[in-house]
């Protein structure tokens, strides 16, 4: 839920405290979310498929710039640009994502063969 939220530094730590007595464990889930992102730039690496793929890319990418940033429809995003990309392409390789923390905003960038970055 945070994820699809725009918290994508969320993390949960878990503390576990054993009672021997009663035979029973107490668990302490301490929740920071981190900052509230926003999507950013698309930038794209590398050579493209056809002449003309990582422009449709960008532009494609235009309404989702500044929305808040959400796992869910990034992943949606990419199954639509999958005729631009390459089979071997993964999100979970091939995507870098950079944050700055000072605007809140995460840019991409797609890795494709032969980038240099």
């Amino acid at each position: 839920m945070y994820f699809s939220r725009g918290y994508i530094n969320f993390s949960p730590v878990v503390n576990a405290k054993a009672e021997e007595d009663s035979g029973t464990v107490t668990l302490q889930i301490d929740c920071d979310e981190g900052k509230q992102f926003h999507f950013g730039k698309l930038a794209v690496y590398g050579r493209e498929l056809h002449p003309g793929d990582a422009e449709k890319m960008i532009a494609a990418w235009g309404p989702y710039e500044g929305k808040v940033y959400d796992g869910n429809e990034l992943e949606a995003f990419w199954g639509e640009m999958a005729p631009f990309l390459p089979p071997e392409w993964h999100i979970e390789l091939l995507l870098e994502i950079r944050q700055d923390p000072k605007t809140a905003t995460a840019d991409l960038g797609v890795l494709l063969p032969g980038a240099t970055r």
